[in-house]
């Protein structure tokens, strides 16, 4: 296996190149750890989200102190930032897997996202008083 991923700058990144990226690493792990049918590597892609998940979570518990001695002494911020990166990376990769437009659906998710709070913050505004209606 000789192909290498291309770095990329993170300063100045689009999640289209973000997306570009996941996909060159996908298409590493792929040839690495060969899956056998396409819903077999979707399951694989969903297994190794739980893990992720799992590890985020272990960290999540050392930053609020509740996990044992020994791990909290190990906890690190850094250690955090890196499993949630995992877990945003494991995420991308399973939108590879299932053909998705991820930054399109983040587009249409942030957009409703908003709208929809806009919408509810108007409407409490104008309950409470506080806004014309």
């Amino acid at each position: 296996m000789n192909k290498r991923i291309k770095p990329i700058d993170p300063q100045n990144i689009t999640l289209e190149e973000l997306m570009k990226q996941s996909l060159e690493i996908h298409e590493l792990v792929s040839l690495a750890f060969p899956v056998g049918t396409k819903n077999e590597s979707i399951y694989a892609r969903m297994l190794k989200l739980m893990e992720e998940l799992g590890e985020l979570a272990n960290e999540v518990l050392a930053k609020l102190g509740l996990q044992r001695q020994s791990k909290l002494d190990k906890f690190t911020d850094r250690q955090l930032e890196d499993e949630y990166g995992d877990v945003l990376l494991t995420v991308l990769m399973l939108g590879i897997e299932l053909n998705l437009d991820v930054a399109e659906i983040m587009r249409r998710k942030f957009i409703s996202n908003y709208q929809r709070m806009q919408d509810e913050l108007e409407q409490q505004a104008q309950q409470n008083g506080f806004a014309e209606e």
